[in-house]
């Protein structure tokens, strides 16, 4: 008789394995071949379908391969063991990176020997860029962690690289520990220095951002060497000029004051950079814009941080970390949730709740149809809540503060869209007028919260934002200071006319809000704001 079987995939083996007959199936995985039932007992069954699979309780560690990660999913998590060589395996404690079917990039460690850091490659020239980068860096003399063993399949496109692993810490994680703007600014200043150094070389890192630094002791050395090209020297000017600049743009736009001071270090090593200081100013722009533009496209399509579903009747996105069964409940079905939860808001247009489960709790706004009409006049168009994903994190780009968006739902028909639904981080707070008027209930300092609104109106110009409704009630205060909520009108200006315009109505908004001493005091604050928006 022939053998049953339904197609099961395990991402933490990568085989099919035999489980009993059933209606549900997952996609058939490229390079994978089925194993009848009766070839023997299972091993690893995946116990639920779609983005968070699990392994059975039952199920017995997992031994990988160079060959059978190349299957892995983003849902790969440690801990594992994978053979590399003919010794013993290696015990994976994490994993760095993952670009399924292209790179793997882990963190090992076997008896007896240092622990190390693994770059899996499933293609030829990723390997070949990795290895031709770090040859460079040790032409010229630049620190970067030392390559301990590498191999290619010639078979096959299949390759890896061993790296010493260096305990330390990336320029990212000091910057995020900083609390003081010179400590940043001292920060950038070691990233400035390292990059011109590369220039002096001819050397440019490609995908060049302060994680790609690692601060040891006291040097620093370079990573991601596939990112590294070489050009004849001296470098030309345009080149270094955006290179310079691309670092910069990953920054929050108050670093726009730093350019100066940063330019200058960079001319204590590149005594001749070829341009000035006003024209890496024009290119952090360029850079910025263009880097957003990028990222936008991310936030509506599968990839690293965020998982996309697309269905005839549904749409969903969600970051992946935090996928999980809560919030798959809720993604699930979310209107007898919205409906058992806390109700924070209800219109006509919009029904906001704060819902828990199983111990998380989360902010869900539906965005509701008010009739035949308005449903036809949404239905072609991208809802509401798609465009509060992408301005909440276009300010979580631009280093202002919102509670993080998690998931987004459409529901439709085809091309039409419905109903939809935002579910965001539930952030504990007040708002700032209860804050400023009654300071006991303050769980941030009221000297700092004044001066984050200042900070807040400069930001909004130099990003060329507006809010469209900055009242109060729609700064919510918490023990790290303001976070700005309601984004659904908030705009992106391209010319200044426009900007100052919408600006002045949010700065007048904003001081209705307050009157006698609060009122003049804030008056005198944003003076130098209101000057600027009338100018």
């Amino acid at each position: 008789m022939r053998p049953r079987w339904r197609v099961g995939f395990d991402p933490h083996t990568c085989i099919r394995h035999p489980t009993p007959s059933g209606k549900e199936y997952i996609k058939r995985p490229p390079l994978a071949t089925r194993i009848p039932r009766r070839a023997g007992p299972p091993v690893a069954v995946a116990t639920r379908i779609g983005p968070s699979l699990t392994k059975h309780p039952t199920m017995p560690a997992t031994l990988h391969t160079l060959d059978s990660l190349r299957l892995a999913t983003h849902d790969l998590a440690p801990p594992f063991s994978i053979q590399l060589d003919e010794g013993a395996p290696w015990h994976c404690s994490a994993v760095l990176r993952m670009l399924p079917g292209r790179r793997v990039v882990l963190r090992l460690k076997r008896a007896s020997e240092p622990p190390v850091v693994a770059k899996l490659f499933y293609r030829r020239k990723d390997y070949q860029r990795e290895y031709d980068g770090h040859q460079q860096l040790q032409q010229q003399a630049i620190d970067t962690p030392a390559m301990v063993h590498h191999y290619q399949n010639p078979e096959a496109e299949q390759a890896l690289v061993l790296y010493s692993f260096c305990a330390g810490q990336s320029l990212l994680q000091c910057w995020q520990q900083a609390d003081q703007a010179d400590q940043r600014l001292a920060i950038l200043g070691r990233a400035v220095e390292a990059c011109a150094h590369l220039h002096r070389a001819g050397l440019v890192q490609a995908d060049i951002h302060l994680d790609n630094f690692l601060a040891t002791d006291d040097h620093l050395q370079v990573i991601d060497c596939a990112g590294i090209s070489a050009h004849p020297t001296p470098l030309d000017a345009d080149r270094a000029r955006d290179n310079l600049a691309l670092l910069l743009a990953q920054l929050p736009a108050t670093v726009e004051d730093w350019i100066a001071p940063l330019w200058q270090g960079y001319r204590r090593v590149v005594a001749d950079p070829g341009f000035d200081s006003s024209a890496l100013a024009e290119a952090v722009q360029r850079m910025r814009t263009r880097r957003w533009q990028h990222y936008r496209k991310k936030l509506y399509r599968d990839c690293s941080e965020f998982h996309c579903q697309a269905r005839f009747n549904r749409w969903q996105v969600a970051r992946r970390d935090a996928l999980g069964p809560a919030l798959e409940q809720l993604l699930v079905n979310p209107d007898p949730l919205i409906e058992c939860g806390q109700l924070l808001k209800q219109g006509n247009t919009a029904t906001v709740s704060r819902v828990e489960i199983e111990g998380h709790r989360w902010v869900v706004k539906r965005y509701n149809l008010k009739g035949a009409g308005h449903a036809l006049s949404r239905g072609l168009r991208p809802s509401r809540a798609w465009h509060y994903w992408s301005n909440a994190y276009r300010l979580r780009f631009e280093g202002i503060a919102t509670p993080t968006p998690l998931a987004l739902v459409e529901e439709r028909f085809g091309p039409l869209r419905r109903r939809a639904f935002l579910v965001m981080e539930s952030v504990e707070g007040t708002d700032l007028h209860t804050a400023l008027s009654q300071p006991a209930r303050s769980p941030c300092p009221p000297e700092r919260l004044k001066q984050q609104v200042v900070d807040l109106f400069d930001t909004l110009y130099r990003t060329r934002l507006s809010h469209g409704d900055l009242k109060a009630s729609n700064l919510l205060v918490t023990a790290e200071g303001i976070q700005l909520i309601d984004l659904d009108s908030l705009r992106m200006h391209r010319r200044p006319g426009p900007l100052k315009s919408a600006l002045r109505k949010d700065l007048d908004r904003f001081l209705r809000n307050w009157e006698g001493a609060l009122r003049e005091e804030f008056e005198t604050l944003l003076a130098p704001v209101a000057k600027r928006l009338s100018a």
